[in-house]
C-alpha cells in the first residue's frame, strides 16, 4: 500500500514551499468567502491554478477542470484505486463507488459554491441549516427508512450524489427566493 500523505513523510520542506505557504497564510482567505480582499486573492490565485492546468492538459476553459477531473478519475479509475491498494475487492468497490460520485461531484461544487457566496454577504445561517439538512439529517433520514430497499452497498453510493443535488437544490431556492441580496440603506 502506498500511503500519499506528504504533510505525514516529509518533514523538511523545500525553501520555495514554505515560503509559498507563509505567504499563502499571511495574504490569503477561503476563495468563495466573500468579497473581503484576502478572498478575492484566493479566488484569483485558485482561477489561476485552474488556467495553468487547464493549460497544461488542453482542456479548452479552465472552468472545465473540475468536470475533467472527474472523468479523468472515471477514465484511470482502475490504475488510481491500484495505487491504495492490492486487493481486487476493494478496488471493485473503489471503482464502483467512483461510477456514483464523480459524474455527480458537481453538485456538491454547485453547493458550496452557492453556500460560500450567501455566507460573503453576512448571511451564515441559511447555508449552515441547508447543509445540515441535505448532508446530515437527510442521509441519517435515507439510512433509516431508504437503505433496507437496497440490497447491497449502492444504496449507500448514490445516497451521496442524492444528498449532493437535495442541497443545491435547497441552496439554489435559497439563493433565488432568499432575501439574502436585499441591502438596508441608511
Amino acid at each position: 500500500m502506498i500511503y500519499l500523505d506528504a504533510a505525514a513523510t516529509t518533514l523538511e520542506k523545500p525553501p520555495q514551499v514554505r515560503q509559498a505557504m507563509a505567504q499563502a497564510a499571511a495574504e490569503l482567505s477561503t476563495p468563495g468567502r466573500g468579497s473581503h480582499p484576502a478572498a478575492r486573492r484566493a479566488e484569483e490565485t485558485a482561477f489561476r491554478c485552474r488556467a495553468e492546468a487547464a493549460a497544461l492538459f488542453g482542456v479548452p476553459s479552465p472552468e472545465n477542470v473540475a468536470l475533467c477531473t472527474g472523468a479523468l478519475l472515471l477514465a484511470f479509475q482502475n490504475p488510481i484505486m491500484h495505487l491504495f491498494t492490492s486487493d481486487e475487492t476493494v478496488v471493485a468497490f473503489g471503482c464502483s463507488a467512483m461510477h456514483y460520485f464523480c459524474p455527480f461531484y458537481f453538485l456538491l461544487a454547485i453547493l458550496h459554491g452557492m453556500a460560500g457566496a450567501v455566507r460573503g454577504t453576512g448571511r451564515s445561517v441559511p447555508p449552515m441549516v441547508v447543509l445540515l439538512i441535505s448532508l446530515c439529517l437527510f442521509r441519517v433520514v435515507w439510512i433509516q427508512f431508504v437503505l433496507p430497499f437496497f440490497a447491497g452497498i449502492e444504496g449507500v453510493f448514490v445516497l451521496y450524489p442524492v444528498s449532493w443535488a437535495l442541497g443545491a437544490v435547497l441552496m439554489a431556492l435559497y439563493a433565488w427566493k432568499g432575501s439574502w441580496m436585499t441591502y438596508e440603506h441608511s
